[in-house]
């Protein structure tokens, strides 16, 4: 049975939660605590799967308190809930939560979230991945500017300049953000020097997972000794699906959260070439050979793919949960419960769009329409949206040629 911890100092608002979770979700244990300190109690005295709190309570406030159970309980998923009054104050939270929502908050919608968050923690505790990851000495940490942006986006008089400051302090970074800015995929003059420029133009969401993807690149740069496997591709694809994903979903909630998991998609592929290099190189010379998919082969080899070996990396570090959970099924998306376009959706569009699954650019199908979950794609209705999407982003692979 999963456990779910109610914070709330509304006594009315703990009651209705738990009546009405306790209707609708059978399967979960809710129990409820009416503010910081007493919640902290009920985490060292048993275990939670899940912790909602609310962002303004006395005392110690939502933020503050899901800070202290990321480090003390990390593997526990975090919620805020926030009203619309209290958004600027919940971006404090942001590198503390998994998952905002809005207050009150529907308890259809609340049912979906939480079914969707335990799917996910299940599956990136299947003992098939923890057996693959368990071997990794050490996994890298979240790379120091994507904190440092993110700490700074999350102050209300953050600005454009105090954003490029942080860039700057990193040359490699600096450099990829001026380099896709000034793509003829992006159109920023070719001879822009100024990174303030850069983030202007890109804007701040594209510039944030530019940061993490360039980090995150640059610590598995041994996954070049795999012969077949280019990291420069790995980044031109990773870029076309961010930039394909974007356009799909459009601008909305959920618009940062596609960008961002079309950015690390396929971070996996990293990870697995640089703990099992041997055997990544044996799994992609079968798919060229015998003309498959890559993740299909290592499913057959490990019982898992890149999918959730990246979503389980992208976890440890705390990243939002919807993020996580797009790059954790972004070839399987029908293992999600949802019937709209949200960044599951998107990532999972734009690449089989793009073209994804094969070591080398000549694979069947790449790029024309490829390896669509159709039960899903019949789910989510946008069985005639597919050719529209496929027009706007075809131009990916010449736009983004220098990139």
């Amino acid at each position: 049975m999963a456990r779910l911890l109610i914070v709330d100092d509304e006594p009315l608002v703990l009651d209705v939660q738990q009546q009405l979770l306790k209707r609708k979700c059978p399967e979960w244990e809710t129990m409820c605590a009416p503010g910081g300190a007493e919640a902290l109690e009920h985490l060292r005295g048993s275990e939670f799967d899940v912790v909602m709190a609310d962002m303004r309570m006395p005392g110690m406030d939502g933020a503050a308190l899901l800070a202290k159970i990321r480090d003390e309980w990390p593997s526990t998923i975090r919620i805020i809930q926030s009203g619309h009054s209290d958004r600027d104050a919940a971006l404090r939270a942001v590198t503390a939560a998994h998952l905002f929502l809005a207050k009150p908050t529907q308890i259809a919608v609340l049912e979906e979230v939480l079914k969707r968050v335990l799917m996910l923690k299940d599956l990136l505790q299947d003992p098939s991945l923890m057996e693959l990851v368990g071997g990794v000495r050490s996994l890298p940490s979240v790379p120091r500017v994507y904190m440092e942006l993110t700490e700074c986006l999350a102050r209300e008089d953050s600005s454009i300049e105090e954003i490029a400051a942080v860039l700057r302090s990193d040359v490699a970074m600096c450099a990829k953000v001026l380099q896709v800015a000034r793509s003829a995929f992006f159109g920023l003059p070719r001879d822009t020097t100024n990174v303030a420029d850069a983030v202007s133009w890109l804007g701040v969401s594209l510039v944030k997972s530019l940061a993490l993807a360039s980090g995150v690149f640059r610590e598995f740069s041994d996954a070049s000794s795999v012969p077949s496997f280019s990291i420069d591709m790995e980044q031109k694809h990773a870029l076309q699906v961010s930039h394909a994903a974007g356009k799909i979903i459009g601008r909305g909630d959920y618009s940062d959260d596609a960008i961002m998991a079309g950015m690390l998609h396929d971070v996996g592929r990293l990870v697995l070439a640089s703990v099992v290099p041997e055997e990544t190189q044996a799994l992609m010379e079968r798919a060229q050979s015998e003309r498959r998919r890559l993740y299909d082969l290592e499913y057959e080899q490990f019982g898992v793919s890149h999918a959730e070996v990246g979503a389980y990396l992208l976890g440890l570090w705390g990243l939002p949960h919807a993020v996580v959970e797009a790059v954790a099924h972004h070839h399987r998306p029908s293992r999600v419960q949802t019937s709209q376009v949200d960044a599951v959706a998107a990532v999972h569009i734009a690449d089989a769009l793009v073209g994804d699954g094969f070591p080398v650019e000549d694979g069947p199908e790449v790029g024309d329409e490829g390896p669509f979950d159709t039960e899903f794609i019949s789910r989510i209705g946008v069985e005639d949206r597919i050719g529209e999407w496929r027009l706007q982003i075809s131009d990916s692979d010449e736009g983004l040629g220098a990139a």
